[in-house]
């Protein structure tokens, strides 16, 4: 109940220390309880900060915004924080804590703390706070600022150069001076010829010369992102301006194949309006009223006489969605759907929807609006669909329908976070699937993005590792679980540990095998599932040996003493069961012995009592030389 000073220091250190394991296995809760408890006792300041801080962080990765944004500040305000490594991060993460709630007004304050820091050397973090403050300025209207920042980020070049430059080149075209937006755009293109902003920088390339009054540039440009790009966004974009292009400098029949084309490509009404706009416009300046008329109604997804009413419900919800009012919203999209059987803004009803339906916990019905709209053709909401429909596939283990959508997603995706995330989730299903080369292939694509942290590092290599264990690489798989056990979490540097002791063991390396199931005993006690898994393995290691008391009091440990609900006492039961078998089989007859007498020396002999063996007279020797070498002594047994 009074505990002196010593089992303060103790008590604190070993509830730090265990919540810092349970961050490490990303349970984030647990954690936090642990790292609460460390508070209790706070003898050594340092830590106690910094036990703040992994608070902070658990509820970042849970999504706890709000808290983990209090945790922080208490973090930064705390005696002994600023004595610590993470002190500017936290306005870091603060920042970004108010980013991902779209705080844009909040953000920057604390993103331009963390660069304001003169003795902050990560480049990386520098060149992406900018980034962020640039965006954060950008959503807010205030170019000016944005573009002064985005200049920083493109000057640093650590964090997405290629996004800081096409933002920058965006800036400069809202501030009218799309002069200096195309060199950046054009800058672009050139320097980083596989950027996943090219669509959108030869689209916007496109645009701005049509603003200069360039046609035959603009054209080109366009054509070019509906020819190299045809899975991109930006490709129904560059057709309407196309169409627009040939209608503005009256080329009609080229307009209105153009506009056609997105009709038929782009079937619904929230994608095609503005091609139908101009298909009208071309067809009433003709006096071609009726074969307007005509066309239309051979549209299944539009229906013009119910436009005007379609519209006016659907609004009503999605006002509501904007407002945040999403109880309503759900109820007012869904009687819209109800309504109308060809529902002009089906898509957009279903996606916010969706939206809403995830936030208010409804994750079923949510998942089959997000199908819904991932099936769909190409549109504005397919790439955040896709994401949500493969996470939810993924947690319910239906592994061949999450891997599809992520495949999907990696064709589709435009945002860098989203394309890592496809891969990781490529990555992961392939593994549960058995495909193992799949795995190993978006694993190694995994490692070499800017966006893989530690831990999904560590879980790459720990996939690659295995997978080349199951396709009898054992070299391979070596090396990479070598990268486990020097950066992986306790569970996943346990598992290497035991991995790597039964390539051992498969090697004949018994030794070797045996230090390393040792030290996975004595280091690892927390992972009581690889420990067992060990031990195990290390009556294999005494059963070949020869050595079956010492393999049978490893696994009656194992029996007695684990405690998990899986299969490892089931399998230490069958090792044991089958060593007490070989024990109690039949001992073959004992040979019978004999002597022979050679007058001073008596040799005995083991007969075979298979066959009769005559008794021979040898010449008696006067000595026997010793073996030179304890080597040769054991030989000569």
């Amino acid at each position: 109940d009074n505990p002196d000073i010593r089992l303060q220091e103790a008590y604190q250190r070993i509830a730090y220390n265990k919540g810092v394991m349970l961050y490490q296995e990303r349970d984030y809760q647990q954690s936090i309880d642990y790292f609460e408890k460390s508070l209790k006792f706070q003898p050594d300041k340092e830590m106690a900060s910094m036990s703040r801080y992994w608070i902070a962080e658990c509820y970042y990765y849970r999504g706890s915004y709000s808290k983990c944004m209090k945790a922080y500040e208490d973090f930064i305000y705390s005696p002994g924080a600023a004595l610590t490594d993470y002190f500017n991060l936290a306005n870091y993460n603060v920042g970004y804590a108010y980013f991902q709630q779209d705080k844009y007004l909040e953000a920057p304050n604390w993103f331009r703390r963390y660069t304001s820091v003169r003795s902050e050397k990560d480049s990386l973090k520098l060149s992406d706070a900018n980034l962020r403050i640039g965006d954060c300025y950008f959503m807010l209207n205030q170019y000016d600022a944005a573009q002064i920042y985005y200049s920083e980020a493109v000057k640093i070049g650590k964090s997405d150069p290629d996004y800081a430059l096409y933002q920058s080149s965006m800036t400069a075209g809202l501030l009218k001076r799309p002069n200096d937006k195309l060199v950046g755009l054009q800058a672009l293109v050139k320097q980083y010829p596989h950027s996943r902003y090219l669509d959108a920088s030869y689209y916007e390339i496109g645009r701005t010369h049509i603003m200069l009054g360039d046609d035959t540039k603009a054209l080109e440009n366009l054509n070019k992102v509906v020819k190299d790009f045809p899975g991109s966004s930006y490709v129904r974009k560059a057709l309407v301006s196309i169409g627009q292009t040939h209608f503005n400098a009256n080329r009609d029949d080229e307009a209105l194949a153009v506009y056609k084309r997105i009709v038929t490509e782009y079937p619904t009404y929230e994608d095609s309006r503005e091609a139908l706009i101009g298909i009208e416009s071309i067809y009433v300046q003709q006096g071609k009223a009726a074969e307007f008329e005509e066309y239309v109604n051979g549209l299944a997804f539009v229906d013009f006489s119910e436009t005007a009413r379609d519209s006016l419900n659907y609004q009503a919800a999605e006002t509501q969605y904007f407002n945040g009012q999403c109880t309503e919203a759900v109820d007012g999209f869904t009687k819209y759907l109800n309504r109308f059987e060809k529902a002009i803004f089906a898509l957009n009803a279903k996606f916010y929807r969706a939206e809403c339906q995830m936030r208010m916990g409804m994750y079923e019905a949510a998942l089959s609006d997000y199908e819904f709209v991932a099936e769909q053709p190409r549109n504005k909401f397919t790439e955040p669909a896709l994401v949500q429909v493969a996470r939810k596939e993924y947690q319910k283990k239906n592994y061949p329908q999450a891997l599809a959508h992520y495949k999907r997603l990696a064709l589709l995706g435009e945002y860098k976070d989203n394309l890592f995330e496809s891969e990781i989730g490529q990555m992961r299903c392939n593994y549960e699937l058995k495909n193992y080369q799949g795995a190993i292939a978006n694993a190694i694509i995994a490692l070499e993005s800017d966006k893989a942290d530690k831990k999904l590092q560590t879980e790459a290599n720990l996939v690659i590792a295995k997978s080349n264990l199951m396709l009898e690489s054992p070299t391979e798989a070596a090396t990479y679980f070598e990268k486990v056990i020097a950066d992986g979490s306790p569970s996943q540097a346990a598992e290497a540990l035991y991995m790597k002791s039964r390539l051992l063991f498969n090697a004949d390396q018994l030794d070797s095998a045996e230090s390393v199931i040792f030290y996975v005993v004595e280091n690892y006690r927390s992972q009581a599932y690889w420990v067992a898994k060990a031990l195990i393995l290390l009556s294999d290691v005494y059963v070949t040996r020869g050595d079956l008391f010492q393999a049978k009091a490893t696994l009656q440990s194992v029996i007695d003493n684990y405690k998990g609900e899986d299969d490892v006492k089931m399998q230490a039961k069958s090792k044991l069961d089958t060593i007490t078998q070989l024990e109690n089989q039949e001992p073959e007859p004992e040979p019978e012995e004999f002597e022979i007498d050679f007058g001073t020396q008596v040799l005995e002999v083991e007969a075979d009592t298979s066959s009769a063996v005559p008794v021979l007279e040898l010449p008696v020797l006067d000595s026997i030389a010793p073996p030179s070498t304890p080597a040769d002594t054991l030989k000569n047994d």
